[in-house]
């Protein structure tokens, strides 16, 4: 592709006769709106609108002809109450963009984001010049929010060029390529506001997004984030705004991590992500207070998951993971991003601080499973205003539940979120320190909470 440069330096164009600037600016004017325009041609053929349907089935009440006639039934009603809800299926519409990325043969694949297709019943794609096709769901990568959609074609249909968003830099020029509220084949225009921005959005995963001021709306999630080269660089994902609506606040998958995932997507039709198995947050000052961590920077673990690679490695609840292979580790997201970074089955070293000791120990990461966390649930210590609020004596307790976790025995047992916890296996701890201090390595626990003036016991174990 012919390449574009633009002479916008102010003080150049100050030094030149008023009608040379003139020239030089509609020169430059020209250019940029050559290269709008054949960026635009490039990519909207390998740009598709993606029409989706939910099936959901819900229980509705059955039709009685004779109570909507007569009234309540008695005991002449020819139609009696079958006692029960008719199930009733529904279709709900949505509607999304995808980027074709490469044909095989006769097969045809999309990318797409996983919350516009990933669960859809039936998916239809039409392309650029009209025609229309009956897709499949090839694969699904819930972690970056990706899906990868297959249809068949005897024809050759154009693939995107996918770039480098790693080569991106703030203030580069892009254009948005979608489908926002039907309206097929939209494109707008904008600058890259910022990258690696972690840990924002709805949807979550381990996606290090860029951000864009280019107007991106409904019905363009799954669409294309393009350079002046006519490159991908991202997969428009999510926006930031109150009302559902464009205001210059736009988030795309950069395309270097939908590439570590395409492969893997094609060929095996999902992506194992590297998982260490703990519940974490950035510890904050207060947190780090009441742990006597000031020190450290790092991340906190509320939670370890039952034979996760973490707990196969002894990382306990209550411990500061502060580095991993040496690298440091200040937020959650930077653990996140160098786990995510890793293979399964790669060996790390995690070092960590329990008891104001630093630790190391070695974890060999796996794919991520199903198992419920322990103990199950997050601590705060509580605070005299918010034991005054709350009407709450000394004797009551020191530590406050805040998050049960889901799939946790705690939840399953009945622990809530504002449970007051008194004891532990007959101990009273009065700060998190001595909470996770007689926690331990515990795989069975009685623990005693105070609800509303009544007081409960629970029995957790590992088995």
């Amino acid at each position: 592709m012919k390449k574009f440069f633009f002479p916008l330096l102010l003080p150049l164009l100050l030094n030149l006769p008023l009608a040379a600037q003139d020239e030089t600016w509609r020169d430059t004017v020209d250019n940029l709106q050559r290269a709008f325009r054949q960026v635009s041609r490039q990519v909207l053929p390998v740009v598709v609108e993606i029409d989706v349907v939910d099936i959901v089935i819900r229980e509705s009440p059955s039709f009685n002809p004779w109570q909507f006639f007569f009234g309540n039934p008695g005991e002449n009603n020819p139609f009696p109450d079958p006692g029960e809800s008719e199930p009733r299926e529904y279709r709900q519409s949505g509607l999304g963009s995808g980027i074709i990325v490469d044909q095989r043969g006769r097969t045809v694949y999309v990318i797409t984001n996983y919350h516009v297709a990933g669960e859809a019943d039936e998916i239809r794609i039409t392309l650029y010049d009209g025609r229309e096709y009956e897709a499949n769901l090839a694969g699904t990568d819930r972690e970056r929010d990706l899906a990868l959609l297959s249809f068949r074609s005897d024809e050759e249909i154009p693939a995107a060029r996918l770039g480098d968003s790693d080569a991106v830099e703030v203030g580069d020029w892009v254009l948005a390529v979608g489908n926002p509220y039907g309206l097929e084949s939209t494109v707008t225009k904008g600058i890259i506001s910022a990258g690696h921005r972690r840990g924002v959005g709805a949807t979550g995963g381990n996606s290090d997004y860029l951000q864009t001021d280019a107007a991106i709306n409904s019905g363009n999630s799954g669409g294309a984030l393009v350079n002046l080269e006519g490159e991908v660089i991202g997969i428009n994902t999510w926006i930031a705004s109150q009302t559902g609506g464009n205001r210059g606040l736009g988030f795309a998958i950069p395309i270097n991590q939908v590439k570590e995932s395409l492969e893997d997507l094609i060929s095996l039709g999902r992506v194992d992500h590297p998982w260490l198995g703990v519940n974490i947050n950035t510890a904050i000052p207060s947190l780090k207070s009441q742990m006597g961590l000031e020190e450290w920077a790092g991340v906190f673990v509320f939670n370890v998951y039952r034979n996760s690679p973490a707990d196969e490695g002894e990382i306990l609840p209550g411990d500061l993971i502060i580095a991993l292979d040496g690298r440091p580790v200040g937020t959650a997201e930077d653990l996140m991003a160098l786990v995510d970074g890793k293979s399964t089955g790669d060996r790390v070293k995690i070092t960590l601080v329990r008891g104001g000791r630093e630790l190391t120990k070695t974890i060999r990461l796996a794919s991520k499973s199903e198992s419920p966390p322990w103990p199950g649930f997050t601590l705060a210590e509580l605070t005299q205003e918010l034991r005054d609020r709350m009407g709450l004596s000394r004797n009551e307790g020191s530590l406050i539940i805040g998050d049960v976790q889901e799939r946790s025995q705690a939840a399953s047992l009945g622990m809530r979120n504002g449970d007051i916890l008194k004891s532990i296996n007959g101990k009273y701890p009065r700060s998190l320190t001595e909470f996770y201090g007689a926690l331990g390595d515990s795989r069975d626990v009685r623990i005693t909470i105070v609800r509303r003036g009544f007081e409960f016991t629970y029995r957790l174990q590992i088995e």
